[in-house]
C-alpha cells in the first residue's frame, strides 16, 4: 500500500515538472523558455537606445527623409487594387466592436480619430455633488445619484497650515 502510495507520488511530482517546464495553457504544447532571451532583447533594447541618442540632429533627419521617400515608393508601386484592399481591410477593423479591439491592438491604426472614441471635454455638472462629469458619463457614478454624501474638507490645524504657508508662524520667528 505504501509503495502505490508512493508511486502515485511521483506521478504527481513528474506531471508537475512536466507542467512546470511546459506552457500547457498555449494551443501547443511548447517548452517554456527559461530566461536566456530575456538578457539578449534587454541588451538589444539598450544598444538601439545608445545608437539613437548619439544620433545628430542632422541624421535623424537625413532618416526621416529616407524613410517618408521609401514610402512614397512602397505606395507608388503598390497597385491599386491591393491599396483599395488594404484601406478596406483597414475600415472594417476600425468599424469593428470596440470591447475586443483592446485584444487586437495595432500601432498604425489611429485609435484616437474615430468618432466612437470622442470623449470631449469634462463640462458637465451633477446636480448631487457637483462634481465634474464627461459629457456621455454615466449619471450616478460620482456621487450615487446622491445617496453619498462626503462630509466637507474642513481646514487643516494649526500645523497643516504652516505646510501650506497659511500661518503666521513664520514672521513671528523673525521678531524673536
Amino acid at each position: 500500500m505504501a509503495f502505490l502510495r508512493a508511486l502515485q507520488l511521483t506521478e504527481q511530482i513528474s506531471v508537475k515538472k512536466l507542467a512546470d517546464n511546459y506552457d500547457l495553457t498555449a494551443m501547443f504544447c511548447t517548452r517554456k523558455r527559461k530566461g536566456a532571451d530575456l538578457s539578449r532583447s534587454t541588451s538589444k533594447a539598450r544598444n538601439l537606445q545608445n545608437n539613437r541618442s548619439e544620433r545628430t540632429e542632422e541624421q535623424i533627419q537625413q532618416q526621416n527623409t529616407d524613410a517618408r521617400v521609401r514610402m512614397a515608393q512602397l505606395h507608388q508601386e503598390e497597385p491599386e487594387d491591393t491599396r483599395s484592399e488594404r484601406n478596406e481591410v483597414h475600415r472594417a477593423f476600425i468599424s469593428d466592436s470596440f470591447p475586443r479591439l483592446a485584444f487586437q491592438y495595432k500601432p498604425d491604426i489611429e485609435y484616437y480619430a474615430h468618432s466612437k472614441v470622442v470623449i470631449g471635454a469634462m463640462d458637465k455638472e451633477c446636480p448631487h455633488c457637483h462634481a465634474l462629469k464627461f459629457k456621455n458619463e454615466s449619471a450616478g457614478m460620482c456621487c450615487a445619484s446622491g445617496k453619498v454624501q462626503l462630509p466637507e474638507i474642513e481646514t487643516p490645524p494649526e500645523p497643516g497650515n504652516y505646510l501650506y504657508g497659511k500661518t503666521t508662524f513664520a514672521g513671528q520667528l523673525v521678531n524673536v
